[in-house]
């Protein structure tokens, strides 16, 4: 069991966690090759200081088997891997954002001379460590205990060099029943040197045209991935829908003019939606 996880158990649900750690914003920090820096701010809504460190690693989203989206890091990424980690440097790397004040962290990148046109990629680590939290036991005895619990931010940094370009294509669009369930998978590939982020939107649509259900969720597509998305079962009446699939470059927590901007793309497959089983 990992330390978090480890935490969790102990601490059990009325146990909030949140406030031991800083807020980080915006959620993808962009540098040109022109000004070569940008910056992140770190604030901290709790009552307590808090200890913060960042770092950078090279990593981008993958899916597993059952379309679960994780992020894969490398700390050493092999030759050839678009990664920006070994030459940006954060200033500070480490500091003490006090009760309700703000800490900006400035990164500023110093890449090879032979750079070639793309954009490069890097995740930025935030390390927080507030007070300890103390734990009760659940029996009479008088010993205490307390946990310095660590929590981690990551956020996403992109260096951008030329001209960028960045699309996305669909295939294997697909829906199964499992137990109470719809799930939705299809196949995104990225094309472009630049990664595809956008918003995924999932409808189904009756005969009438009418959405009976749907699902998004924002999407950064950096190499080929097949994941899921999950609709109730009880959420769509028995019966035969258009399940169509919408992808835009646009994100409700991404100014635009951060998005490399690129054609909606659209997928469908007619499906049926089985009658509940008593």
């Amino acid at each position: 069991m990992n330390r978090l996880a480890l935490v969790l158990a102990l601490l059990g649900p009325a146990c909030s966690l949140a406030g031991q750690s800083v807020t980080v914003a915006p959620p993808i920090v962009v540098l040109d090759h022109r000004s070569r820096s940008g910056s992140i701010d770190l604030y901290n809504p709790s009552p307590v200081p808090i200890e913060v460190s960042v770092s950078l690693l090279y990593g981008f989203p993958v899916s597993d088997s059952l379309g679960n989206i994780d992020l894969r890091t490398m700390e050493q990424p092999p030759a050839g891997e678009p990664s920006a980690a070994a030459w940006i440097d954060a200033y500070p790397r480490r500091a003490t954002v006090l009760p309700g004040q703000k800490q900006t962290v400035r990164f500023l990148a110093r890449p090879p001379a032979d750079l070639a046109d793309r954009e490069y990629w890097s995740r930025v680590i935030v390390s927080s460590k507030g007070a300890a939290i103390p734990i009760s036991t659940q029996d009479s005895s008088r010993v205490t205990a307390s946990l310095n619990v660590e929590i981690r931010t990551i956020t996403t940094l992109l260096y951008r060099k030329g001209t960028m370009s960045a699309s996305v294509t669909t295939s294997n669009l697909r829906m199964a029943v499992h137990g109470d369930s719809l799930v939705t998978r299809v196949k995104l590939d990225p094309h472009g040197n630049a990664a595809w982020l956008g918003t995924l939107t999932g409808k189904f649509i009756g005969a009438d045209g009418k959405t009976v259900a749907g699902f998004e969720r924002p999407m950064g597509v950096y190499r080929p991935v097949d994941p899921s998305f999950v609709v109730p079962l009880d959420s769509v009446p028995p019966g035969r829908y258009r399940l169509q699939v919408e992808l835009k470059s646009e994100r409700r927590d991404v100014p635009r003019s951060t998005l490399v901007q690129s054609p909606a793309v659209r997928d469908s497959l007619e499906v049926a939606v089985p009658p509940r089983r008593p």
